[in-house]
């Protein structure tokens, strides 16, 4: 039934059908979802907000209850807590008026006026009274009437509100309870006419696509047939709708191009037969045919032109001649003057490319390319060969110069590394053979200088240390000089006092001798011998303080010896004999002192034993000669010692005169280290020049092995050539070195 139909009236009928189809379904959820939005605002509005209006009633009575028990805990804070209780009383109500706005239920409206009324009975009868009795300070009549009426109303209030919030939510469970439903019932439904309009509308569809199809399959067919050159094809013109009539103009066409066909054919065939001038019969053919066949004659005739043309601009251009130009031809022709002007144009720009890489490279340039990018295959290899090339010698002179900038730079770790053939490979040898050559030179400089440099270094320090050494040593010796100086004069005065005792010792003698013939004068003698005895005494004690002294100063002498190392060996044994020599006479004075004594106590008694006379006598004479004797040692031995010290004090000035010499020299080979210092310096600067590892982070950076450090190499060396530490002796051990009991107050 529908074949009688027109596609336009096919087409009509399946779009009006679904439209209706769209309207309904819209239809159905528009009123779906304004249900929707009234259920979620009835929720919202009767449930969701009374809930939370009934949430703050019941928080602002906790708070309530909250101010009760901290003014029962704290007298003080019940003013602040009557304040909050005022200002929650109020919230209160101000959110149970808005509650009450709400459209409500009569279970729900008994239960908020029971709220209400049991509300006014706990502001009434419990809060303010016990604020009352707190702020007139009767905390015990408060907590008993918070006892009596805050519990049972705030259980009343709280039970309340429980059972209006259990209704609130089951009347939202309800409303959703029932906007399921209605979901439900509207999406069956909207399901149900959805499928059922598919339904009709694939079948109606699939009926028109299925007539439509096999009509455009049919004249698909044979237009493809007359596409692909096939004009045999059968066309039924016996349809009536609008492929009927495409059918019947169709095979019109096709006779009509069966006939143009055949006459091309014939053209075609004298053409290949050499027959150029050969044409379409044009007025033979009706309409558009007969314009084709007249252009395709036209076509044919200019195309005999351009052939000419072509052939002979392109023999030109093969002798290298491009002074012609290919004629602008009209229309899609103008590809050929276009392909000739491009033939043109690539020989050109060859040319100029080679001409571009050869006069760059006869001026040194060779960082020119040329683009052999912008052409094709034969071109494109030439270029691309000639890019190569230049490429060659670019690298290879390049690594050239920037060796050889290195190597001005001082840089010794630069080398060529990429491979080259030929006389570049050769090239690349010699220099990095060269730059080898110049590295291991400079290199051996380099450590060379260090090792210069490290050893004029050590020289300076040693020099240093020994030159402070050696002012040590002079300043040392002046001082051992001066006690020296001071020695001499105590040893000549010693000297001087035992010449003055011998003198002496020789007139006891005279005068002893002559008291043998002169027994009556014993009396006046032995007063002048008590006397004189006196007096030795006196002289013996100077002789016993310098001995003393002079021990001293040996002790001295012999520590700074023992200081001085070496150097002062010799005159620490002249120090220890110097030494050796006071004890001698510290030993000779003390025997003239108790002999002095003696000689006292006999003259006390000489008046008692004038009987004796004689016989005491003989032995004052022999003690005298024994004393004169001992005085005589101790002149010779004082003289001895003034000679020895007057040795040492020439030998100390020798000394002092000959470390002053050893100074002057130390500090010029300091100088003359310092100098080769600063020389090797300046060598070891002008090495660091030169580079001879890659990664060196400075020009100074150079070897593996770091330089010892100066302090180093200086404190080795003055450590080697020190002395070993001796111990202070100690000065009692030093100075007891007698058994006498004359010397325990050393």
């Amino acid at each position: 039934m529908l074949n009688n139909f027109s596609i336009k009236t096919r087409l009509i009928l399946l779009i009006s059908f679904m439209a209706v189809l769209a309207v309904m379904l819209g239809a159905l959820g528009l009123f779906g979802i304004k249900k929707a939005n009234e259920g979620l605002l009835a929720v919202y509005r009767q449930r969701t907000v009374p809930i939370e209006q009934i949430g703050a009633v019941r928080a602002k009575l906790l708070a309530n209850r909250l101010a009760i028990v901290n003014s029962l805990a704290s007298i003080e804070e019940a003013p602040d807590s009557l304040q909050q209780i005022d200002k929650n009383i109020f919230d209160i109500n101000q959110a149970w008026d808005a509650y009450l706005n709400i459209p409500l239920a009569a279970e729900e409206k008994r239960l908020a006026d029971k709220i209400g009324e049991d509300h006014k009975r706990l502001v009434t009868e419990g809060l303010k009274p016990i604020l009352a009795l707190l702020s007139a300070g009767n905390r015990e009549a408060a907590k008993i009437a918070v006892r009596e009426h805050i519990p049972p109303l705030f259980a009343s209030i709280s039970e309340a509100l429980d059972t209006l919030t259990k209704i609130q939510l089951d009347a939202a469970e309800q409303e959703y309870d029932a906007a399921q439903r209605r979901y439900e019932l509207i999406s069956i439904i909207s399901i149900s006419a959805l499928v059922l309009g598919l339904l009709l509308s694939g079948f109606i569809g699939c009926t028109l696509i299925r007539g439509l199809s096999r009509s455009l399959q049919a004249t698909q067919k044979i237009a493809d047939a007359i596409a692909a050159g096939d004009l045999g094809s059968p066309i039924d013109t016996g349809r009536k709708d609008e492929f009927g009539a495409l059918l019947s103009a169709m095979k019109a066409m096709q006779d009509t191009l069966k006939v143009f066909v055949a006459d091309l054919d014939v053209m075609a065939q004298k053409h290949a037969e050499g027959w150029v001038k050969e044409q379409l019969d044009a007025p033979k053919f009706p309409g558009i045919y007969g314009k084709m066949a007249q252009e395709i004659n036209e076509l044919i005739q200019s195309r005999i032109a351009i052939n000419r043309k072509l052939i002979g601009i392109v023999n030109q251009y093969a002798k290298g001649d491009f002074s012609l130009d290919m004629d602008v031809l009209p229309g899609e022709t103008i590809a050929i003057t276009k392909i000739m002007d491009n033939a043109k144009k690539t020989f050109l720009d060859v040319n100029n490319e080679i001409k571009l890489l050869v006069e760059a490279g006869a001026k040194g340039d060779f960082s020119k390319r040329s683009d052999a990018g912008r052409f094709e295959f034969m071109f494109k290899g030439i270029l691309t060969d000639l890019n190569k090339l230049v490429e060659t010698c670019d690298v290879g002179f390049n690594d050239v110069l920037r060796v050889a900038n290195a190597l001005a730079r001082g840089d010794l770790t630069q080398t060529i590394t990429q491979d080259y053939p030929g006389l570049f490979g050769r090239t690349r040898d010699g220099i990095n053979d060269t730059v080898d050559n110049l590295k291991a030179l400079v290199g051996e400089i380099k450590e060379a200088s260090d090792t210069i440099s490290t050893a004029a270094r050590e020289i300076a320090a040693g020099n240093n240390d020994l030159s402070y050494r050696t002012e040590e040593q002079a300043a040392s010796l002046e001082q051992t000089a001066a006690s020296m100086d001071e020695l001499t004069s105590t040893v000549q005065a010693n000297t001087q006092s035992a010449e003055q005792a011998s003198r002496l010792a020789v007139a006891a003698s005279d005068i002893a001798a002559k008291g043998v013939g002169a027994v009556g004068q014993v009396i006046l003698t032995m007063d002048d011998i008590n006397r004189y005895s006196v007096k030795i005494g006196d002289i013996i004690s100077v002789i016993d303080d310098i001995a003393f002294q002079t021990n001293i100063l040996a002790l001295n002498a012999a520590v700074e010896a023992a200081r001085a190392g070496d150097t002062g060996k010799g005159f620490a044994v002249v120090a220890i004999e110097v030494r050796n020599l006071a004890q001698r006479a510290a030993t000779a004075a003390g025997e003239i002192k108790a002999l002095i004594h003696d000689s006292v106590g006999k003259a006390q008694d000489g008046g008692k034993l004038v009987v004796q006379a004689g016989h005491t006598m003989e032995e004052i004479v022999n003690a005298i000669r024994d004393v004169t004797l001992i005085v005589a040692e101790i002149a010779a031995a004082s003289s001895e010692q003034s000679a020895g010290i007057g040795q040492v004090n020439q030998a100390v000035v020798q000394m002092d005169d000959m470390t002053q010499q050893n100074a002057a020299l130390v500090e010029q080979a300091a100088a003359a280290a310092q100098s080769l210092e600063t020389q090797t310096q300046h060598l070891s600067g002008a090495v660091a020049n030169f580079k001879l590892h890659i990664h060196a982070s400075d020009p100074g950076d150079f070897f593996n092995a770091s330089p010892i450090p100066v302090t180093a190499i200086a404190k080795a060396k003055v450590n080697r050539h020190l002395p070993p530490a001796r111990n202070q002796p100690k000065r009692q051990a030093l100075l007891v070195t007698s058994d006498g009991d004359e010397w325990d107050e050393f």
